[in-house]
């Protein structure tokens, strides 16, 4: 509910959408960590153009097939988690706490709303699912966890 309000309020307040993602990049909502959520490449401008649509979704495939696997692993680092083995901090998921599991679990959720919202800054769209694809094992991890 904190995210939707930060997002409604900031619009209101922003005079165009890259100030918008500055300020939701600033904003406290997307957890404790401090990751570096890119701005966009392209103005809206650039994409009224003729083929704008067809750029902005090769640079978006481009960019999943990049930094969508750095994404996958800068936050397992973070995390602390293995999503082969299903541990965090090399303990089983099965042998922690109901209180420690719920904390893996939201911010396992929080990495995955990041994610969507640095796609959503830079492309001006929700990524769909060949855009979240990379993201799979997190996203089975998180089911694990459930």
């Amino acid at each position: 509910m904190n995210e939707i309000m930060t997002t409604a309020v900031s619009q209101l307040f922003t005079i165009n959408r890259s100030s918008h993602c500055k300020f939701f990049k600033n904003s406290s909502q997307l957890n404790e960590s401090k990751i570096d959520i890119p701005m966009g490449r392209q103005s809206t401008a650039s994409l009224n153009g003729v083929g704008g649509n067809e750029q902005l979704a090769a640079n978006a495939a481009e960019w999943v097939h990049t930094q969508g696997r750095k994404f996958l692993e800068d936050s397992t680092t973070r995390l602390q988690i293995d999503t082969k083995r299903y541990t965090h901090r090399d303990i089983v998921i099965t042998q922690l706490s109901i209180d420690e599991l719920n904390r893996v679990k939201k911010n396992v959720k929080n990495e995955l709303k990041k994610y969507d919202q640095t796609f959503k800054c830079l492309f001006f769209k929700e990524p769909g699912k060949p855009e979240k694809e990379p993201l799979r094992p997190l996203y089975m991890y998180y089911k694990k966890l459930k």
